[in-house]
């Protein structure tokens, strides 16, 4: 059987320190993250200070060369910043959860609709020869809806034109499915089904827009790819009125008249979605305006709110480009 490994996140803090030297006394493999080789290496020569015989080594997250597949570069009139809501929210909570069923029920219901338009062969009057080459088009692409396996491989084309009016907006987990799910109560479907299958375009068309020329046409595209990717999130019910307010903010400086007179700042804002807090990322033009304007929106917040978001800025490779280290006892413990 296979030792177990755990990531580790958290490399500052002495907690983290104490929870990777417990893992590893309990013989559990500790995957240390860290943005740079410096870091982890301090960490690494505390732990190792300690009485933990442990055995360490440097690994990046992915082959070097294949980077070129995840990482996309930022044109330099682009730029991102982040403004932390200070919103607390957990993605195990019982919303995120109602939108996975909802999203799973989505999914099934589709999947139930195409093989319900599949031909009967047994029953079918025609003969092969009166099966044109379009109709096995159609057969094989609704064979392949019949067996989808992740949402996000629906086209919003075949989405609006052979689903969408199918989808029930919400539907009892009790006429669902009787012994699965929460039977009292019901569940949100078409939003959360909806979801994936549209920010799977958004992030692919976000993506080749970035490579596009320079131009207003360019920034306002992105901008409103990022504003849906906002509301199709909080469509399924999972934002939160701090992050909503940011939006709010950054659309309100979007259309005041010292945006409209520089030909557009700022462009777009969404919710991050993961992790345990709530973050507004925004697009805007790579301009001092921009920052300025990030500045006042700061300011507008804590005068509303009495919380003082903070403002993240920049961008980096992210955790795929940093180091991470293997943490391991080297001998397992006497048994008694």
């Amino acid at each position: 059987m296979p030792p177990a490994s755990k990531v580790v996140t958290g490399t500052k803090k002495r907690i983290w320190h104490e929870i990777i030297r417990r893992l590893a006394l309990e013989c559990v493999t500790v995957m240390l993250t860290a943005r740079d080789e410096k870091i982890g290496s301090n960490t690494v020569s505390l732990l190792v200070s300690d009485v933990v015989p442990i055995a360490c080594r440097a690994e990046h997250l992915y082959d070097k060369e294949h980077k070129l597949a995840y990482l996309l570069t930022i044109p330099s009139h682009i730029r991102f910043w982040g403004i932390d809501s200070g919103i607390r929210h957990s993605v195990g909570g019982a919303d995120y959860g109602s939108v996975r069923i909802g999203a799973f029920m989505g999914r099934k219901i589709i999947k139930s609709i195409a093989s319900g338009s599949l031909p009967n062969s047994s029953s079918s009057a025609n003969t092969p020869e009166q099966v044109n080459e379009l109709e096995e088009d159609g057969n094989e692409l609704r064979e392949a809806e019949a067996s989808l396996d992740y949402l996000c491989n629906l086209a919003p084309h075949r989405y609006e034109a052979v689903y969408e009016k199918k989808l029930p907006e919400s539907i009892l987990g009790e006429t669902f499915l009787e012994t699965y799910l929460d039977h009292k109560r019901s569940y949100a479907v078409k939003a959360p089904a909806r979801h994936p299958i549209y920010e799977n375009f958004r992030v692919k068309a976000f993506k080749a827009l970035l490579t596009a020329v320079s131009s207003n046409d360019q920034f306002s595209a992105l901008g409103e790819l990022v504003y849906q990717c906002q509301y199709s999130y909080s469509a399924c019910g999972l934002g939160s009125d701090g992050t909503d307010g940011l939006v709010k903010l950054v659309q309100e400086m979007q259309h005041c008249k010292v945006s409209k007179s520089e030909n557009g700042t700022l462009f777009g804002a969404k919710i991050t979605g993961g992790g345990s807090g709530g973050s507004v990322c925004i697009l805007g033009r790579n301009c001092l305006t921009s920052s300025e304007q990030i500045l006042e929106i700061q300011k507008m917040y804590k005068a509303a709110t009495g919380f003082k978001p903070f403002v993240f800025e920049g961008s980096s490779p992210g955790a795929g480009e940093f180091v991470y280290l293997k943490i391991r006892r080297r001998f397992p413990p006497t048994e008694a």
